[in-house]
């Protein structure tokens, strides 16, 4: 599998930070919500986009998009 992504170095754009990953998409994810979960950090949604478009019959790379935050703190990230 290829990595999360592919950009070499830290990245912010309007607000998101991209960052890479030495793990495929899957193990990301996984790693993602087990610090999610660690933290008490509400995960609201995980969409698989290429997932969805593999059912119409699609290809694209691995793309998951996790939505999550606190309320506590009244802060969403995805």
């Amino acid at each position: 599998m290829p990595p999360a992504t592919s950009r070499t170095a830290p990245e912010t754009s309007n607000g998101f930070i991209s960052k890479l990953s030495n793990h495929s998409v899957e193990q990301t994810v996984e790693k993602l919500k087990n610090i999610l979960q660690s933290k008490g950090v509400a995960l609201f949604a995980l969409i698989d986009h290429s997932g969805e478009a593999e059912k119409v019959g699609m290809k694209m790379r691995p793309t998951k998009l996790l939505i999550f935050g606190s309320p506590k703190r009244e802060r969403l990230s995805c």
